[in-house]
């Protein structure tokens, strides 16, 4: 997988991913990603939500949930730059 192909937003809700990840000792994994991507308001996850009808702010206090329960990176061992899906 090249990351270089990914659009500009993907990049960026990748890195904020790990940073939210490495914020609370977490390795990366769908929660962050889920997460970053659902800060983009301007991004298309936001956009099919709304058109669904969906409110993100109930969808977010879920994955944070989840999230909080996952488990701290010195529990998991991935490899510099990975993450976990």
């Amino acid at each position: 997988m090249d990351p270089n192909k990914f659009t500009s937003k993907a990049q960026n809700a990748i890195e904020l991913a790990f940073q939210l990840a490495s914020r609370h000792g977490q390795a990366a994994d769908v929660t962050h990603l889920a997460l970053s991507l659902l800060d983009q308001t301007d991004g298309t996850t936001r956009t099919i939500l709304e058109t669904l009808e969906k409110p993100a702010q109930a969808i977010i206090n879920n994955i944070e949930s989840v999230r909080q329960r996952s488990p701290s990176q010195s529990s998991l061992r991935t490899g510099f730059g990975q993450m976990m899906i």
